[in-house]
């Protein structure tokens, strides 16, 4: 089964807001291989 759950309580969004899970926004990127190290995992889990 796949399944995203994404806590936005400390985050200001609002319902229709564009928000980048991973992936670029601008110069910015958030790439798969960090979140994986953030939550002690590894890509592929992600």
């Amino acid at each position: 089964m796949d399944l995203t759950v994404v806590d936005l309580t400390a985050v200001d969004a609002d319902v229709d807001d564009v928000v980048t899970l991973v992936g670029r926004d601008g110069d910015d990127e958030i790439r798969v291989e960090d979140v994986a190290r953030q939550v002690g995992t590894i890509s592929y889990e992600i």
